[in-house]
């Protein structure tokens, strides 16, 4: 388990306070570890502290949001570019977003079962793509566990 390691100059267990903290983690963009070597405090005490501490989590929010900002911003400069594949990944992206999941993009494809009428549940055939045998016109068994 890593403990305070002691500021240059400083008497060992002296802990930075809030506000320098949260001024090195702006300074490191939100990386703890650079963070916490630049204050001469171990990484994993650093991060216990900021889990601990609602003003340090919501620094770390705030980062984190501009990082957010950051990456969309880049994206859609990205859809400008003249390169058709740049735009083609750029907007790959994009659709991987909130704005684009709200439309149905960037959301794991899921098989669903239909009701094939009566209550009965429909019957799902599977077959690999290169399956050249006919697909069976009934299936003989009971559907029920």
């Amino acid at each position: 388990m890593s403990e305070i390691v002691a500021l240059p100059g400083l008497d060992p267990g002296i802990e930075p306070g809030l506000e320098t903290i949260a001024e090195t983690l702006e300074a490191e963009r939100g990386n703890v570890t650079e963070a916490a070597k630049r204050l001469g405090v171990g990484s994993a005490w650093l991060r216990r502290k900021i889990m601990a501490t609602k003003e340090l989590g919501e620094v770390m929010d705030e980062i984190t949001e501009r990082n957010v900002d950051k990456a969309i911003g880049i994206i859609r400069q990205g859809m400008e570019e003249e390169s058709y594949l740049v735009r083609f990944y750029a907007a790959k992206e994009f659709l991987r977003t909130e704005a684009g999941r709200k439309r149905g993009f960037g959301q794991p494809q899921q098989a669903h079962v239909v009701e094939a009428g009566g209550g009965r549940p429909a019957v799902i055939v599977l077959k690999w793509l290169d399956d050249n045998q006919p697909e069976p016109k009934q299936i003989e068994g009971s559907l029920e566990p």
